[in-house]
């Protein structure tokens, strides 16, 4: 841990005040579950569009396929080989080749 710990302060070159951090860091948690409640739809389009998973070939609960869509739970859906489409609701997703 000690070759890749850092810390904020080092990162942005100054001293940081925590408790204005974690005001701030709320209020953006805040802001993001006030927007989901009223839009579900666009947020999961925004988080969609900045998936780097959709589109690759993953493994994923032992299924292998392409990540095609977030589903409006927040599901992945992949696309075996085969056509089938198999839901995600958990679980570690790792690339593979193309």
């Amino acid at each position: 841990l000690a070759a890749v710990a850092t810390s904020i302060a080092l990162c942005v070159g100054r001293p940081v005040e925590r408790e204005a951090l974690l005001g701030r860091a709320l209020g953006a948690i805040e802001t993001s579950i006030d927007r989901l409640a009223a839009d579900p739809a666009a947020i999961v389009a925004q988080w969609a569009a900045r998936s780097a998973t959709l589109g690759s070939r993953v493994r994923s609960s032992g299924v292998e396929g392409v990540a095609v869509r977030i589903e409006s739970t927040g599901a992945l859906v992949l696309r075996t080989d085969a056509g089938r489409e198999v839901t995600l609701w958990a679980g570690p997703i790792e690339p593979l080749a193309a």
